[in-house]
């Protein structure tokens, strides 16, 4: 199983919003929707947005960003990162050769963390996403950072099996 950390907040208010004035509102839905979603034009105006709290999980495999997006034209790039408050942990951006590409329909991306960069990670309870768009309109209509679900045990296995506190 894993754990889905869906945006939970605006951290500001930079992109757009095709329906009402929350941006998270818009990107958070499960499954997703392609009704609702984000916008920006071809600036290097970033949208960060606040990812509902994780619980430290059981390795740090498999640390999956998912999202979806939609251009006007197929130029351009969106760029993602993912911070840890203020500290950045992972940039998916046309700098080191990774970056989202364009479609004209709505296309889903997905990303991932090696295991130093999850490790890096020590409260996921503070996790952000951050997007920019260069040469494009871009828009997002879903997002999920996904990681492995926490570790079992716990005081509760503990006192079951007579584990000393």
């Amino acid at each position: 199983m894993t754990q889905s950390l869906r945006p939970n907040s605006d951290v500001d208010s930079i992109w757009s919003c095709s329906t009402g004035s929350s941006r998270y509102a818009c990107i958070d839905e499960d499954p997703y929707s392609d009704t609702d979603y984000i916008y920006q034009a071809a600036t290097s105006n970033i949208q960060t947005i606040g990812l509902s709290p994780g619980e430290t999980p059981a390795n740090r495999l498999n640390h999956t960003l998912r999202f979806r997006v939609r251009g006007v034209s197929r130029s351009g790039s969106l760029n993602a990162y993912l911070y840890q408050g203020s500290t950045l942990i992972k940039a998916w951006t046309n700098g080191n050769l990774y970056y989202f590409s364009f479609s004209t329909s709505w296309a889903e991306k997905t990303a991932t963390l090696t295991e130093s960069e999850a490790q890096a990670i020590t409260d996921y309870s503070q996790l952000r996403l951050k997007f920019g768009v260069s040469n494009q309109t871009a828009r997002i209509s879903w997002v999920a950072f996904e990681i492995p679900d926490a570790a079992a045990g716990g005081p509760e296995i503990c006192l079951e099996m007579g584990c000393a506190a």
